[in-house]
């Protein structure tokens, strides 16, 4: 289980990338749509195994017939850091022996790129997720195609009110805490500086 990416989301995916491009003094690449999911987004590597993307509602895709990804049907607020995915070899098998709560097996593909993914059910009602969604690899890894611009993820902070619950193996980068506030902070280091995403 390793981690693939971070999901940063927003009400339109304008905002979403002025907020991370501001934050971070670079450039995101264009993304694209998820067919059948009602969402679109914009990339950024974090090097050679790792990258976020800023995901919104596509305003001109049919409407999906499940709820969109990380609560994006009832987004509120300002683009945040709402979720993160791990890879795995198989979404049926990771369901199996992990987390309870997650979604129903799903393919999800945008152009010539495809995925199996489950995602928590928290992140169907919640703002923000901390429990990752699971991630199967149909093809070649986002970040094999994405321009490196300097940007290296050194800390995902997962602050959750029972850690122990989310029964993860250790993930490489990513830090587990136990606290009455959850949330996520990535720790992102640029051609500029150090920076703290939320």
């Amino acid at each position: 289980m390793n981690l693939d990416s971070l999901v940063v989301t927003a009400a339109t995916l304008d905002e979403g990338t002025a907020y991370v491009e501001d934050l971070l003094s670079v450039r995101l690449s264009p993304g694209g749509r998820h067919d059948g999911a009602g969402t679109h987004n914009n990339l950024l590597s974090l090097g050679p195994d790792c990258y976020l993307q800023v995901v919104a509602v596509d305003p001109d895709a049919p409407p999906p017939v499940r709820p969109r990804w990380f609560n994006l049907d009832w987004f509120r607020g300002p683009p945040r850091l709402s979720g993160w995915f791990v890879r795995v070899p198989d979404v049926e098998e990771a369901i199996r022996y992990g987390m309870e709560g997650m979604s129903p097996p799903q393919r999800i593909a945008r152009e010539t790129f495809a995925w199996r993914i489950s995602i928590p059910r928290d992140a169907m009602e919640q703002e923000v997720c901390c429990a990752p969604a699971f991630l199967e690899l149909l093809g070649a890894p986002m970040p094999d195609i994405l321009p490196d611009v300097g940007c290296r993820l050194i800390e995902l902070q997962v602050g959750h009110r029972d850690p122990q619950s989310l029964r993860l193996p250790p993930i490489e980068r990513v830090k587990l805490t136990a606290s009455e506030h959850p949330g996520l902070r990535a720790i992102i280091a640029t051609p500029s500086g150090g920076r703290l995403l939320t």
